[in-house]
């Protein structure tokens, strides 16, 4: 993952997910036609991750604040949970063996 002050870019061998403040995308982006005041509400994005406890210390390096600690859940996966600045609700989760 890296982050600075215009978003973050999470990326694990299957994934890359890029989060930008809207006012960096540029008017030529496929994005600039459908910007809303609105954004993330009922969306959930799961990422699997080979090590989770490695990726939640890595984030909380960078202080970033988790919305959840890190935890083993009832299912039998490990996972933590992120909500970015336009509201997309992200688990980070074990894989599924």
């Amino acid at each position: 993952m890296s982050q600075n002050e215009n978003g973050a870019l999470f990326k694990t061998e299957n994934l890359h997910l890029l989060s930008t403040k809207e006012d960096e995308i540029s008017d030529n982006h496929d994005f600039s036609g459908i910007r809303t005041a609105r954004k993330g509400t009922g969306v959930e994005i799961i990422s699997a991750v080979p090590d989770v406890q490695n990726c939640y210390l890595r984030i909380w390096e960078m202080g970033i604040d988790a919305e959840s600690k890190r935890k083993r859940q009832g299912w039998g996966m490990t996972d933590f949970r992120l909500i970015d600045p336009d509201g997309y609700y992200l688990r980070i989760t074990s894989p599924k063996y």
